[in-house]
Order: structure tokens, then C-alpha cells, then sequence
């Protein structure tokens, strides 16, 4: 490109997009030298000064981000309020289980105590059997000899 020699391509994109920024950076660089001219024309903003923001469009993005912090601490707090929801119903469940438990041990317990009287009995019916065997092999023992 005519005029653009020895540039890179951002730096001719940005002489095309700005009329007039080329020969500034030309008057740049024979008043103050070369470097020094590239470094006061990196100053400057690559674009317009219409497209620089302003004080008052920092405010107003600020006011955006205030606005839209306070939304995420709404949306915050609906969290909070549905993280207490989901405490509670994780105490009803443990209240429940708990009750759960109960019952099945208690039936367990039941059940066991049943077992062990089952065989408590079978134990005197059995004790019982094998003591009248006794006296009667004794006694047939006795009366053969």
C-alpha cells in the first residue's frame, strides 16, 4: 500500500479506518523521531474519540453491574430460602428413618426373643424326653439283669 511502508497490517487497518492518522504519524515521526513518534501515536486511542468511553458511561455501566449485583443477591437469597426448605425436609427424612429404624429393630428384637423362648422350650421338651429315655433304659436295664 502506497504510504503504509514498513507498517503492520493492525497499524494500516487503523491508517485506513482514520483519515489522516497516517500523515499524523508521518509529522510524528519527523519532529520527534521515529520511536519517539510510534510512542505518542500509541497514546492515542486507535479509533475515534466518540468511541472512548466517557465518565458518564462508566457510571451507567456501574449502575448496570449495581443492578445486576442486586439481582444475584436476590437470586442469592432464593437459594438461601430453598437450601432451608431442602434442610427441613432432610430432617423429616432422618426423623422418618429414625422411625423406620425403630420399628425394625423393635421387631427384630420381638422376633429374636420369640426364637430364643422357642428354643428354651425345645430345649426343657428335649431335656425332658432324654431324662424319661433314661429312667426307661435304666429301668429295662435293671429288670433284664
Amino acid at each position: 500500500m502506497a504510504g503504509t511502508h514498513g507498517a503492520t497490517l493492525s497499524e494500516t487497518a487503523t491508517w485506513n479506518a482514520a483519515p489522516g492518522r497516517y500523515d499524523l504519524q508521518q509529522r510524528a515521526n519527523e519532529v520527534l523521531g521515529r520511536k519517539e513518534g510510534t510512542t505518542l501515536m500509541e497514546l492515542l486511542p486507535p479509533v475515534g474519540w466518540a468511541d472512548v468511553a466517557t465518565k458518564r458511561d462508566i457510571d451507567a455501566l456501574d449502575l448496570n453491574f449495581r443492578r445486576i449485583d442486586d439481582q444475584f443477591k436476590r437470586v442469592d437469597e432464593r437459594f438461601k430460602h430453598i437450601d432451608e426448605q431442602f434442610k427441613r425436609v432432610d430432617g423429616r427424612f432422618d426423623r422418618l428413618e429414625s422411625q423406620i429404624d425403630e420399628r425394625i429393630d423393635a421387631r427384630f428384637d420381638a422376633f429374636n426373643a420369640s426364637v430364643q423362648t422357642d428354643l428354651r422350650r425345645m430345649q426343657a421338651v428335649l431335656l425332658g424326653t432324654m431324662t424319661t429315655l433314661a429312667v426307661a433304659i435304666t429301668g429295662i436295664i435293671s429288670i433284664a439283669t
